[in-house]
């Protein structure tokens, strides 16, 4: 995701309104003043939808976890691994991490199970730190491209 576009759009903005201001009177600036304000109204609803759908998916994914028995079946790439119970304890420590200027590469597709609950998580290694790897749940459009979290491990190096 590019950020210049959202971290020069405060300033875009806060331009335009000594420019509304200045317009003369009448019902074409009353128009402009109403569009401009819909339309900043909008951006600030997207951002609110945006952070509140990683912030319940990042605890649906907490609760899936813990509710987890440690005699779970952990597929990565969709094959078994040998050890689930290490795989589930590395992914319960997934956190909420500052970003940084990176990216993430490499994605590893992580399966879930025990009993009826399924959970299914994409990890994507950083770009610059090879043990960090960002957490994305595939289950929803916002959070496939969105990380939920980091996790910090080298449990996933052989993958």
């Amino acid at each position: 995701m590019h950020h210049s576009g959202l971290a020069s759009a405060p300033f875009f903005l806060v331009s335009c309104i000594p420019y509304l201001a200045t317009k003369n009177s009448g019902p074409a600036s009353r128009v402009a003043s109403v569009s401009f304000l819909v339309f900043l109204l909008s951006i600030v609803v997207c951002f609110l939808a945006s952070a509140a759908s990683v912030s319940i998916a990042r605890y649906e994914v907490i609760d899936t976890l813990r509710a987890g028995e440690n005699t779970c079946e952990v597929l990565i790439n969709g094959k078994p691994t040998q050890n689930s119970k290490e795989l589930l304890t590395v992914l319960r420590s997934f956190r909420i991490s500052p970003a940084h200027h990176s990216h993430p590469t490499h994605a590893i597709d992580v399966r879930v199970l025990y009993g009826s609950r399924r959970l299914a998580l994409r990890l994507a290694r950083d770009s610059d730190d090879p043990k960090e790897y960002w957490v994305f749940l595939p289950k929803y459009r916002i959070t496939s491209t969105s990380e939920i979290g980091r996790i910090k491990t080298s449990a996933f190096d052989s993958y």
